[in-house]
This record gives C-alpha cells, sequence and structure tokens, in this order.
C-alpha cells in the first residue's frame, strides 16, 4: 500500500484514507467516533511556521478538504480530541483551543478561559465519561494532575478520582476506558518509552 491507512492490531482490519491526503510535516489526528463507522470525521492538524493546515474529511468520501491559520497560538503537538461537536487541543501555555466545522465554514478560537490550573512539565487531554479532562504532569513525574472542564464557568475542576474508568496517555493519543480487570480503574497509565 502506498497510501495512508488506519490499521486496527486486533482485527486486522485496514481502514484506508483517500489517496490524496498529502501532509507536509507530521500530523496531529483526531477522529469524531471509531474510524470504521460511516459517520467518522477525521481532522488532521500539522504546523508548519508560520502557519497551521487543517486536513479534514468525512471517511469514505473520496476527497480531503484543507483551510490554513496564521499560527497566533501556542499550538500544542499533540491530537485533538473530539467533544460535544467540536475538536480541543491544549496550547502549551494551558489555552484551550477549539476547532469546529459547521455549515458556514471553519473556526478556530484559543479561549481566554479557563487559565492554568497549576504547574506541569506536560499536559495531555482526554475525553473520559462525557468530560474533558486535562491531565498534568510535573517535571520528572513529580505529580499527576487531573481536571474536568465546566463549560457553564469556563474553569478546571480538581477531579479526585476516575471512579470505574483508566485513562492511557501518550503525546500522541490519549484514551480512556472503563477497567474491565479488577485493579485496573482509577489509573493512569503512561508509555515506558
Amino acid at each position: 500500500m502506498d497510501s495512508t491507512f488506519l490499521f486496527n492490531p486486533f482485527t486486522g482490519k485496514i481502514v484506508p484514507f483517500p489517496s490524496h491526503f498529502q501532509y507536509r510535516s507530521t500530523a496531529y489526528m483526531g477522529f469524531s467516533c471509531n474510524p470504521t463507522s460511516s459517520d467518522c470525521f477525521v481532522v488532521a492538524i500539522e504546523k508548519y511556521h508560520p502557519k497551521i493546515r487543517l486536513c479534514f474529511n468525512r471517511l469514505g468520501t473520496q476527497e480531503w478538504s484543507y483551510a490554513e491559520f496564521l499560527d497566533e497560538t501556542v499550538f500544542c503537538e499533540k491530537s485533538p480530541v473530539f467533544y460535544q461537536e467540536a475538536f480541543y487541543c491544549l496550547g502549551h501555555g494551558v489555552n484551550l483551543e477549539v476547532l469546529q466545522f459547521t455549515f458556514g465554514g471553519i473556526t478556530w478560537e484559543v479561549l481566554p478561559n479557563p487559565t492554568r490550573p497549576c504547574s506541569y512539565h506536560q499536559n495531555f487531554l482526554v475525553e473520559c465519561d462525557g468530560e474533558l479532562l486535562p491531565v498534568f504532569v510535573g517535571a520528572f513525574g513529580e505529580g499527576v494532575y487531573v481536571f474536568k472542564l465546566n463549560l457553564s464557568s469556563m474553569e478546571w475542576i480538581e477531579v479526585k478520582s476516575l471512579g470505574n474508568f483508566m485513562i492511557y496517555i501518550s503525546g500522541s493519543s490519549s484514551l480512556a476506558a472503563m477497567a474491565t480487570t479488577p485493579g485496573m480503574e482509577n489509573k493512569i497509565y503512561f508509555p515506558i518509552f
């Protein structure tokens, strides 16, 4: 195969991208739902100074659409998270960035709030049980802090427990899932590399 595709290592299923997908740099991708769904909308975000290029497609269609924005943000180079009909990213200064696709076009907005809730060395963003959760990690792994977004007041609220959920965190993708094995709940898992 000489094109970009998704591969599920558990099922062996390959989901091809349209052959016209061309990216100039590392693309950080987000999906609106499971890529095997016919409703899946994918966005790839590329940063190449001084612009950000958005590539988007509804899987199953043959053409990608593109939009470019001047990079006036401190875009965090991690995959966007789909939450309440929009894609969200955390900027380096913990600015919450929102990418929305509407019938009127595309908007990219850097929200002034919520403000930075704690000091950190790394940040990650994940959707968990209907909540948007940033995970902040201190330098050398000293301290891991989880918050959730209160959309009405636009502030971060500290999360004390994940309940029966577990979170897998990495720079390229993060995932929250219900723990099915006893002892794995209420934990955050990091890559060892």
